[in-house]
């Protein structure tokens, strides 16, 4: 029992370590009482004790599931508690799984500290596409906020600042544990901490320090608007000429490219004569935009459906070809596994299933500027964000709707 408490307090405490408590030296340690626990226990009770800590840590980072599910679906509160623990409890099997294949490897004498971030960052990557694609919570954001070493990310990715933070516990843990032949190794995680220090350092003052390139005004447009209003037919018409104000508002001030959230306009863009409105607008003041809006086709032969679309209309009121959301929401957007979880009930209110996108689209905007948007839950995927920028994107614009989090 006092393993198990230990556990889920470290759990805890790794979750305290992000946004928004953001007390990110915690996750230095966090690992530290799990990996005491597990220490020379067989696979299967290093297992239960790490899905202990991954339910923990999970139900705290995952928290706002529940009240998410309760207020956009028919589920009773109380049903939406219990499968904000489903799926804790399923995402959990991570850090289960690293516990138990860290002590079954430390049992043919692989050491800890180098099989340690291996097996974690390995864990890490394969959320990215299985079971459901829910890279939520990588250890490696919980430094977000810490400049120098962040800056790893540009050789390394998130992976790379998740490494650092197990071998630096595995590493600890082992001192603590009286493995004296591992203190040289601590000794060169001290080193290797001060030399991605130092880097960061570096880096962030070889940016302060480059010349600008030519700049780009952007307005970023809020219109607040509830949920529950959003699909409302009264109320279309004064979303948009609330939306519209404040674009005029941002071009007053200078605005060259005006950016509205994820579904903010409440209708399709192509096929609703209200759209004629953004592009006269963007063509009397001379100014870019790039709208969220939902989208309805068919695209390369399927059946037509609804899609998560970014549109982006050039200065002269011209709309280019839409970027369609490539990486939807599990039980969002779509519902995984097809068929087996049809029954499933969907946690945010869609006609149907969004269709995945296919195209990395890169818009050319004010200034020859080229950008790509990105929309909401997409930006937690490093390689697909990644190819965007492979395709030419110099500027990166994340529009999410997050009113549906109240």
């Amino acid at each position: 029992v006092k393993g198990r408490l230990v556990c889920a307090g470290a759990g805890l405490a790794m979750a305290a370590a992000f946004p928004s408590l953001d007390l990110w030296p915690l996750a230095w340690v966090a690992l530290l009482p799990l990996l005491v626990v597990v220490r020379g226990l067989p696979p299967s009770r290093a297992f239960r004790q790490g899905w202990i800590f991954g339910l923990s840590f999970y139900l705290a980072m995952l928290y706002w599931v529940a009240p998410t599910i309760g207020n956009y679906t028919q589920i009773p509160f109380a049903v939406s508690l219990l499968l904000l623990v489903l799926l804790a409890a399923v995402v959990a099997v991570g850090p289960a799984l690293f516990a138990a294949v860290l002590e079954w490897i430390a049992a043919a004498g692989i050491s800890r500290v180098l099989a340690g971030p291996v097996i974690w960052v390995s864990i890490e990557w394969t959320r990215t596409f299985f079971p459901a694609a829910f890279p939520w919570g990588l250890l490696g954001y919980s430094q977000a906020s810490v400049m120098p070493v962040v800056q790893l990310a540009d050789l390394a990715g998130v992976y790379g600042i998740s490494a650092l933070v197990v071998f630096t516990n595995t590493a600890l843990a082992e001192l603590g544990g009286g493995a004296g032949r591992h203190r040289r190794l601590v000794t060169g995680v001290a080193l290797l901490l001060l030399a991605v220090f130092v880097y960061g350092k570096m880096r962030l003052v070889a940016v302060e320090s480059t010349a600008a390139p030519a700049s780009v005004r952007v307005g970023l447009v809020q219109g607040n608007v509830e949920q529950s209003d959003k699909w409302e037919d009264s109320l279309q018409n004064r979303i948009l000429g609330h939306h519209m104000r404040l674009s005029a508002e941002a071009a007053d001030r200078g605005a060259q490219l005006v950016v509205w959230p994820e579904a903010s306009l409440p209708f399709v863009f192509d096929s609703d004569d209200r759209a004629g409105r953004l592009t006269a607008f963007a063509k009397e003041r001379g100014v870019d935009m790039l709208i969220g809006a939902p989208g309805y086709g068919r695209r390369q032969g399927r059946e037509p459906m609804a899609y998560n679309e970014a549109w982006h209309i050039g200065s002269d009121g011209a709309a280019s070809e839409p970027y369609d959301k490539i990486q939807l929401v599990p039980f969002g957007e779509y519902v995984p596994f097809g068929p087996v979880l049809a029954w499933v009930e969907r946690v945010v209110e869609v006609v149907g299933t969004f269709g995945h996108g296919t195209r990395r689209v890169v818009f050319e905007g004010p200034g020859s500027l080229h950008f790509s948007a990105l929309i909401c839950y997409e930006a937690i995927f490093p390689a697909l964000v990644r190819e965007f920028v492979v395709s030419g994107a110099q500027l990166l614009v994340n529009i999410s709707n997050d009113a549906w989090y109240g």
